[in-house]
């Protein structure tokens, strides 16, 4: 099924590093030490790096509470909050009518020391 949101490709299978050195591509900027922080974002400012989301994944993320133990993960890039990890999570939050949620968000905008 498609995500709910808007939609920005790039590689699906990246790991951690390789996601963080896409972000520092797209962005012109080091994210090497830039750590997260948590916060609540609204769900319709996200937009999707992915094109689609298993339904079976939603509907499992559906029967579970969203949390601050496990937040999506956002880059926030010249002020718009893109997921690079939680689709399903994402997904089954707006699904449910949520109008935020809880993301470790990099923000790639902060002015660096």
């Amino acid at each position: 099924m498609a995500t709910p949101f808007a939609y920005v490709s790039y590689q699906d299978s990246l790991n951690e590093a390789e996601k963080r050195a896409l972000l520092a591509e797209v962005s012109g900027y080091d994210v090497s030490a830039q750590e997260p922080s948590l916060q609540r974002v609204n769900i319709s400012d996200l937009i999707s790096t992915q094109l689609q989301v298993f339904k079976q994944g939603v509907l499992e993320k559906l029967q579970s509470p969203a949390s601050a133990s496990n937040p999506i993960q956002v880059a926030r890039i010249a002020g718009k909050n893109y997921i690079w990890d939680g689709h399903h999570r994402a997904t089954a939050e707006k699904l449910k009518g949520s109008k935020d949620i809880w993301a470790s968000v990099i923000d790639m905008d902060k002015e660096e020391d």
